[in-house]
């Protein structure tokens, strides 16, 4: 009986039922429409930010050739003004161009950036307000900014570029990342050729003098080698955990690791660290513990 009284449910309240079920299907389908939408407007999102990130990091790395070149020029015998000038034109349309969108990567790398970029401008004017005479006179004056500018330079282009790499996903990043290190090793080299040619003390063995052989085998000194090698093991394992990162915490992993390739640097130049980058390097290493 109780079979017949539901049968005849259906039937006396087909219509409402049938309206019903449309109208569920249809929140059900609309909600699933807004999740797909919203995960791909978010996909497109971290891709256009990752393009800004990437564009930022190329400018970064130029303008770290420009700084070294400045350097060795200025530090040289036979300084011209006219090469002084050449160097010093710092690239700044990616940064002006997307000074607005900077902001999208987070507030630890976008800092990293308009510090670097301020120091750049601050450098520029500086040699601008400069005679060539003043400058052969008070080098000090002049080349000390110009490797703490270096310093920051570089740090922040690798940053940026693995950050970049990170927003474009985790099989992206996975992709790319073994040609990421060859270009992470060849802005080493490049460094460590210019610390090498600027200071007698510094042992490196250019990739000219020896193509064949390895970067790490090219430092003669046994502390040095553990330091570079210390480093790239940091950089890969700093990715590795920033893959299992929300994009917040990724960012201050990523500004964590600024610290550990600033400090390699300074290293090699026999800078000192002063007490506050210390302490901010404590305080940012947990998270490369995660």
């Amino acid at each position: 009986m109780e079979t017949f009284h539901f049968i005849d449910f259906l039937s006396e309240y087909k219509a409402l039922l049938g309206g019903v079920s449309i109208a569920l299907a249809t929140l059900i389908a609309v909600y699933f429409n807004y999740l797909i939408e919203k995960r791909v407007a978010r996909l497109r999102k971290d891709e256009k930010n990752a393009s800004y990130a990437s564009a930022v990091a190329c400018e970064l790395s130029d303008n770290t050739d420009n700084l070294i070149d400045l350097y060795l020029e200025i530090q040289g015998d036979n300084t011209k003004a006219y090469k002084i000038n050449q160097y010093q034109s710092f690239q700044m349309l990616a940064y002006e161009t997307l000074l607005a969108e900077i902001g999208n990567l987070g507030s630890a790398l976008s800092f990293m950036i308009v510090d670097v970029y301020g120091d750049l401008k601050k450098l520029s004017l500086r040699l601008d307000a400069a005679k060539q005479s003043d400058i052969q006179q008070e080098e000090d004056y002049f080349l000390q900014p110009i490797q703490e500018t270096l310093v920051k330079s570089l740090t922040t282009s690798v940053i940026v570029q693995l950050y970049s790499d990170h927003l474009n996903g985790r099989h992206y990043a996975r992709e790319v990342y073994r040609k990421r290190e060859i270009w992470i090793e060849r802005a080493l080299d490049n460094f460590c050729s210019y610390v090498s040619e600027s200071d007698e003390e510094m042992e490196f063995i250019d990739l000219d003098a020896n193509p064949n052989k390895d970067f790490i085998k090219r430092f003669p000194r046994k502390e040095d080698r553990q330091k570079i090698t210390t480093l790239l093991e940091t950089i890969d394992r700093t990715v590795k955990i920033a893959r299992r990162q929300p994009k917040w915490k990724a960012s201050l992993v990523f500004r964590a690791l600024a610290y550990e390739i600033q400090n390699t640097l300074m290293y090699f130049l026999n800078m000192e660290k002063n007490v506050y980058d210390k302490t901010l390097q404590q305080e940012y290493s947990q998270y490369l513990r995660a």
